[in-house]
């Protein structure tokens, strides 16, 4: 007879995932939740449940995470549904839900990530004259004045104004501002300094083995070794000072140019970027049918790649764009 209290109580998750019996499906659940094992917790959690959420949310499907997550009305509820509109980039929505809960230092602390984010998207949308990263219905909103939350500990205070500084991370000297504003405010070496040395290419100065894995990946890029970074609107990506190397500048550099540029000096380093040389292909007729069907399928995004094969016009032998696929590339 398997004692499932005292696996609990061990943190026995492997013991715990192999249970069998329908009796222990949410322990299975829960257990290779725990393991990291999304996909076969699928088999096993109970549909319309926190934990179906949480996996659909861990396998980024943020679509059926929400759908389920927005029945629950209680603190882990708002909490998973304020992670969940994070990730799709609806940072407004976010801070709309993480703000029904009591302010401790962490609600604070992810407040204030969601607030930078959301100005931070305002921003670069007015500044590029685009929609490529501000969702629909998630309109700028008023936020909260979170600085004068007392916070409990110091390491929590810096956590608070390292996110805070993304406020100005639109504009790399308006941003270096922040940080060294930021850095006054603490002694010795923190996060914010690590940012301040990693943005100006003191990269001597950075011990990689005391960086999170976002900032060590942030890291590797600004010093031109890996081309690949998660999230395309995070920030540093902005600040390489090589046109190559920037969504944002290359986005800033066609706008200012009309388009007017070779679609395949274009790095496909982003979906959105990916976009942009198809769009440019298309409006200046410098790619063929071949070409554009290849493009379209390196997108990640199944629905940019329905959008594009059903609005190609591959029997006219024109190149000109639809409006549908106008509006959605830029």
């Amino acid at each position: 007879m398997v004692d499932l209290n005292i696996l609990e109580n061990d943190q026995d998750h492997e013991k715990i995932a192999c249970l069998e019996g329908k009796e222990f499906d949410r322990y299975r659940a829960i257990a290779l939740i725990h393991l990291g094992k999304y996909n076969e917790a699928l088999k096993f959690v109970n549909k319309g449940s926190f934990e179906a959420a949480y996996v659909y949310y861990k396998l980024k499907n943020y679509k059926k995470a929400l759908k389920i997550i927005s029945k629950f009305s209680d603190e882990k509820g708002f909490v998973l549904k304020s992670q969940i509109l994070y990730s799709m980039g609806f940072y407004n929505k976010a801070y709309e839900a993480l703000s029904t809960l009591p302010k401790d230092d962490e609600v604070v602390i992810n407040l204030q990530a969601m607030k930078s984010m959301a100005i931070l998207t305002h921003n670069v949308n007015r500044s590029c004259g685009h929609k490529l990263w501000m969702k629909k219905r998630d309109e700028l909103m008023h936020f909260d004045k979170l600085e004068n939350h007392k916070f409990s500990n110091e390491d929590s205070r810096i956590e608070f104004f390292f996110n805070k500084t993304f406020e100005e991370a639109h504009d790399i000297q308006k941003y270096l501002e922040a940080l060294r504003t930021a850095q006054k405010l603490f002694n010795g070496e923190n996060i914010i300094s690590k940012q301040l040395n990693n943005i100006e290419g003191s990269f001597d100065e950075i011990d990689p083995e005391t960086l999170s894995k976002t900032q060590k990946e942030i890291l590797l890029y600004n010093m031109h070794k890996t081309d690949k970074i998660v999230n395309p609107i995070h920030f540093l990506k902005n600040f390489t000072g090589n046109l190559s190397d920037s969504e944002y500048n290359w986005l800033q550099h066609a706008k200012s140019n009309e388009f007017n540029l070779n679609p395949f000096n274009i790095p496909s380093t982003s979906e959105n970027l990916k976009l942009l040389r198809i769009f440019i292909g298309l409006k200046h007729k410098s790619m063929v049918k071949s070409l554009v069907l290849a493009e379209t399928e390196k997108l990640a995004t199944e629905k940019f790649r329905e959008i594009l094969r059903a609005y190609y016009l591959e029997d006219s032998g024109a190149y000109e764009l639809t409006p549908k696929i106008a509006n959605l590339t830029i």
